[in-house]
């Protein structure tokens, strides 16, 4: 089991990066589904930190999907996004 949530934390680190938005997105989407994200709350939070902080909107090139998925997400967690995305 110890295996798995170190797999799983190590593919949370490393989608910041290597992944597409909505491969990060729909990872975050299916863990909080299984109900274990509370395993990963820390590493969920910076990557929609990370992904996601102020600056030029990431979501401009994405599809409504993506965009949708975004925006439950970071309510979701608790942070603010506005309706207007």
């Amino acid at each position: 089991m110890l295996e798995l949530q170190e797999r799983t934390q190590l593919a949370l680190r490393t989608s910041s990066s290597e992944t597409t938005t909505t491969d990060a997105l729909k990872l975050i989407d299916t863990l909080q589904r299984l109900g274990i994200g509370y395993h990963f709350q820390e590493d969920i939070n910076a990557l929609l930190l990370q992904r996601f902080s102020d600056g030029p909107n990431p979501l401009d090139n994405e599809d409504l999907f993506t965009t949708a998925l975004c925006f439950r997400l970071h309510r979701h967690n608790g942070y603010q996004m506005s309706p207007g995305t």
